[in-house]
């Protein structure tokens, strides 16, 4: 779902006025994973990053700061010397989007008119940085970040397609939802139980899974805490290193939370707002239409779930289970 995009030097040094470095990093705060080759600060790109005029130069580092990015083998502007040769093979791999300056774009019959060009059947595309929320790789991921999961889809495809960026770059996964936990005790193929195993496998690094719910009431605490531990011993593909769960009883939850009571974050600056919750990914197929958007985090829902975790722990209602 995410745009995997890399910045040329070049671009970088182009624009002067804040304006357009504002618009890239407005997308690709939210939209983007950010790639770079070698060491980032001794970099090209981070070199530009760091000669820009303040204004522009804070934008950027705070994107970088966000933790949305990946290091890949071959810089843009190895990638870019493939695709001007013809060597497209070279060319082929895990970067989307390569946004260029009007300089280099002469070289591809790309300007203001025409600010973006697909290069290969891999999908890899060039863009000018001014334009980069009109590339078809921004276009995409905009659609499916703010568009309803249909009913009867596929939801193993579902995870690759809306979830699985977020798992792959994530520094920890906070899920809150009142149903999730009581879910994960009655059903065996619960939303809950594929996101953590799915997390398990798509994280590069052992992360923490935070899960704010409710406390069950058709099973006492014991009981959960025993099939908690049960799973959490069960994981062994090395994406989560712990999962802690935050418990309160159902008025509670609701009065620390309001009416935003379903939402996910694998990062600290977005959230997946979730209407019918985690439950979207129960089962092989979606049951139903869902509603799914991908959000800026905000102060008020940060708010949210430190109450509930510190309410919960302050009544030991709070429990830590180690993979």
């Amino acid at each position: 779902m995410l745009v995997t995009y890399s910045v040329t030097a070049d671009a970088l040094k182009y624009y002067d006025s804040p304006v357009a470095h504002r618009r890239a990093v407005t997308l690709f705060r939210l939209y983007g994973i950010f790639t770079y080759c070698q060491d980032l600060r001794s970099s090209k790109t981070y070199e530009a990053i760091m000669n820009l005029d303040q204004q522009s130069r804070i934008l950027w580092q705070g994107l970088l700061q966000s933790g949305r990015s990946k290091r890949l083998p071959n810089s843009c502007e190895v990638l870019m010397s493939s695709i001007k040769n013809a060597d497209i093979a070279n060319a082929v791999g895990e970067l989307n989007l390569i946004c260029i300056d009007p300089s280099n774009g002469l070289d591809f019959s790309i300007d203001d008119q025409v600010p973006n060009t697909k290069v290969n059947s891999a999908s890899i595309e060039l863009c000018l940085l001014e334009h980069a929320d009109l590339s078809f790789s921004a276009g995409r991921s905009m659609k499916l970040a703010n568009s309803h999961v249909p009913s009867g889809q596929n939801v193993k495809n579902l995870w690759n397609e809306r979830f699985a960026d977020l798992a792959q770059i994530s520094s920890g996964v906070s899920l809150i939802d009142s149903y999730s936990v009581p879910e994960f005790m009655d059903r065996t193929a619960s939303g809950l139980r594929r996101l953590l195993l799915e997390t398990d496998g798509s994280s590069g690094k052992k992360i923490s899974v935070n899960i704010l719910s409710t406390v069950p009431d058709r099973f006492g605490l014991d009981q959960v805490f025993k099939q908690f531990d049960s799973f959490a011993k069960s994981l062994s593909r090395g994406g989560i290193g712990s999962i802690n769960l935050f418990l309160l009883d159902a008025v509670d939850f609701r009065g620390k939370l309001g009416i935003h009571d379903r939402w996910l974050r694998f990062d600290k600056f977005s959230y997946l707002s979730l209407a019918a919750g985690i439950s979207v990914l129960e089962g092989k197929q979606t049951k139903s239409t869902h509603d799914f958007a991908l959000k800026m985090m905000t102060d008020e829902l940060r708010k949210s779930e430190t109450a509930v975790r510190d309410l919960a722990t302050q009544r030991g209602t709070s429990f830590e289970f180690r993979v």
